[in-house]
């Protein structure tokens, strides 16, 4: 993520300026962390990445438009995770909405930051967003913690897009005077994107892979 002022409130400024383009959508209220929304036009997804800014060592904001565009997706799912667990401050996002903000510890280095600790993505809880958890797991046979995240995306039939709200902690000292934005998306896992090749495996592997 980038860490100049200016790209930071820019970024803010384009959450604000989307969720005033899909609040007249209705939010999906089976959701008690987070707020969703369903089926948004991919159209305002590509304003709201267009809008931006990333540092130039991310990956390129063109490669992602491309891709959606390559695969033809007509609408997003979309969650504002809400941290409604935790309380690090609000940000207010539109009249109606206020977010609690997530605190995480972080670098920076060359106007780059970068998060410590735990990845912020493809945890299982953020992935089962949106998804009939239900459906998943009788189809899985088992709610097993060695599941691997990526596993569940075979289940989405739209992207989701993931927008974070941070209060971020330079080097465990100082809080940073700025509200971070960043997102990922989660795109459906097409069943040609698995391999090909056929593997012989034993009982343990099984077990370790979360399949038994």
């Amino acid at each position: 993520m980038s860490a100049k002022p200016k790209d930071i409130q820019n970024n803010l400024k384009a959450l604000k300026d989307f969720i005033n383009e899909i609040e007249g959508y209705a939010r999906d209220m089976s959701d008690e962390q987070n707020y969703l929304w369903r089926d948004i036009p991919t159209s305002k997804i590509m304003k709201f990445i267009s809008s931006y800014k990333v540092s130039t060592h991310n990956v390129r904001t063109q490669d992602i438009q491309a891709y959606i565009s390559q695969e033809k997706f007509e609408y997003f799912d979309v969650a504002i995770m809400a941290n409604k667990r935790d309380y690090y401050g609000v940000e207010k996002l539109s009249t109606t909405l206020n977010v609690n903000k997530k605190m995480r510890s972080a670098s920076i280095d060359n106007e780059i930051i970068t998060l410590s600790g735990e990845t912020i993505r493809y945890k299982k809880e953020e992935e089962l967003i949106g998804l009939d958890k239900s459906k998943i797991l009788s189809i899985l046979k088992t709610d097993s913690p060695r599941i691997k995240s990526l596993e569940y995306r075979k289940f989405r039939d739209k992207p989701l897009l993931i927008v974070y709200v941070l209060d971020i902690k330079i080097d465990n000292k100082d809080n940073f005077p700025h509200t971070v934005i960043t997102y990922g998306i989660d795109f459906p896992l097409k069943v040609e994107d698995y391999t090909k090749e056929s593997y012989i495996v034993n009982k343990p592997w099984l077990e370790e892979n979360g399949y038994l």
